[in-house]
């Protein structure tokens, strides 16, 4: 894991005690993501700056397709958003798990 992964998966874990269990390093189908609410069906994805390139940015189009398909939402954040305002981030992943 990344440092913005670890940042920000010392953070989900706690939202266990909110009910929102997340498993990191999840496979669905071919893909495995960095974190996952399986009874909520939510995906959260952190990337850095390396998944800007063309390739990189088709396979995570590919991914959410694929993802979407299987009843599975998927919500993404760059690794600088973590950084900067971790709060702002999990106030969007608490949003989507309620939505």
């Amino acid at each position: 894991m990344t440092q913005c992964e670890i940042m920000l998966w010392s953070q989900l874990k706690s939202m266990s005690l909110l009910g929102y269990k997340f498993r990191r390093q999840y496979s669905i189908g071919k893909y495995i993501v960095d974190f996952c609410c399986p009874q909520k069906r939510l995906v959260v994805e952190v990337d850095g700056e390396t998944r800007l390139t063309p390739r990189a940015m088709q396979y995570d189009q590919d991914m959410t397709v694929f993802i979407n398909k299987h009843g599975y939402s998927v919500i993404s954040f760059m690794d600088s958003e973590v950084v900067s305002d971790v709060e702002s981030v999990l106030s969007s992943i608490l949003f989507a798990l309620d939505a």
